[in-house]
């Protein structure tokens, strides 16, 4: 099912029929899915370093400063390989650690689905996977991360409201309760951390 990177116009566009076709995935199917939006995340953001060197230009020069004089090209090539490495090591982290932080974050909304009557530890997890989408690809660029974040909750709204056949109302309230919990305690952990100067 999730084989094709045509897909995700059809979640970004559509998500509303995409979850109505899809219905709930395997968690093997939906790994899949999610190694694609690692690779799409890791080459948006090596894009965005190329395009704005300057803080690998500071790394660098820091590093081939005690390499003595170097050519201009030669100093473009180690920025090109530097966030090349930067990109691989950001889509190891992703298929690993970040699969198994999503993996928590579905068992975490799955806990409040299923107070409100919600079954099926797969719809949840397909609709937190597949409604990340925007927020994997696109949530690196600074301008639109905000945006993307915004509709990667409202894409959740929508996938836990086809796949539990929630109201909307309902669905909302399931997943923004969670959100808001998760966004307090980060919030007091900042302010833990502020007080004690770490």
């Amino acid at each position: 099912m999730f084989d094709d990177f045509k897909l995700i116009p059809q979640i970004l566009l559509k998500p509303s029929d995409f979850f109505e076709k899809a219905g709930p995935q395997t968690i093997g199917e939906l790994y899949k899915f999610w190694i694609k939006l690692s690779l799409l995340s890791s080459l948006m953001s090596f894009m965005l370093r190329i395009s704005n060197i300057s803080p690998t230009n500071s790394i660098l020069q820091l590093i081939f400063g005690y390499l003595g004089e170097i050519s201009k090209l030669s100093f473009l090539g180690g920025v090109i390989v530097f966030n090349g490495l930067l990109s691989l090591l950001i889509f190891i982290f992703m298929i690993t650690l970040g699969f198994l932080l999503v993996l928590l974050s579905g068992l975490f909304f799955h806990l409040f689905i299923l107070v409100f009557g919600g079954k099926g530890y797969n719809k949840t997890l397909t609709s937190v996977i597949i409604s990340s989408t925007p927020m994997v690809i696109f949530g690196t660029i600074p301008v639109v991360s905000i945006l993307v974040s915004v509709y990667s909750a409202v894409l959740q709204i929508i996938g836990v409201s086809k796949l539990h056949k929630f109201s909307i109302t309902k669905s909302i309230i399931v997943v923004l309760i969670p959100m808001l919990l998760l966004l307090a305690l980060m919030w007091q952990l900042k302010i833990f951390r502020f007080s004690f100067n770490f």
